[in-house]
């Protein structure tokens, strides 16, 4: 798991933030935004920060899946670890909504897991297929 985050995780500055505080411009990444600072216990995650780099870890993304599910918003864990900013995780979240059974959209201009080789998806998948 360690190895799989370092290997995809390692071009963001060390803290992780973006120089530049972008605020959520919706109600479902406000309400992320909400749920990051209660998990990971900091102030102000802007949507473009990554959650593994500003104190995020796997125990974290499936306290923030079950949260979000408190409030009926649909976010697997592997959909955080594809997609670690509250902008691109709340995009999962829209594509959940349409297609109303949690599974991702086969219509053009879904999220695509493009960022993982085949061989590292499957690795992936295998190692976390008990999560969701």
């Amino acid at each position: 798991m360690v190895k799989w985050i370092e290997r995809h995780c390692r071009n963001l500055d060390s803290s992780g933030a973006h120089d530049e505080y972008e605020p959520p411009t919706n109600e479902v990444e406000e309400k992320m935004v909400e749920i990051w600072q209660e998990v990971l216990g900091i102030p102000q995650p802007g949507i473009n920060d990554n959650f593994f780099e500003i104190g995020g870890d796997s125990i974290k993304a499936i306290q923030v899946t079950a949260r979000m599910r408190k409030y009926g918003l649909e976010l697997k864990v592997s959909d955080l670890f594809l997609n670690p900013t509250v902008k691109e995780s709340a995009k999962c979240v829209a594509i959940h909504r349409e297609v109303g059974e949690g599974e991702p959209s086969s219509t053009p201009g879904r999220l695509e897991y493009s960022r993982l080789k085949k061989e590292e998806l499957e690795e992936y998948e295998e190692e976390f297929s008990d999560l969701d």
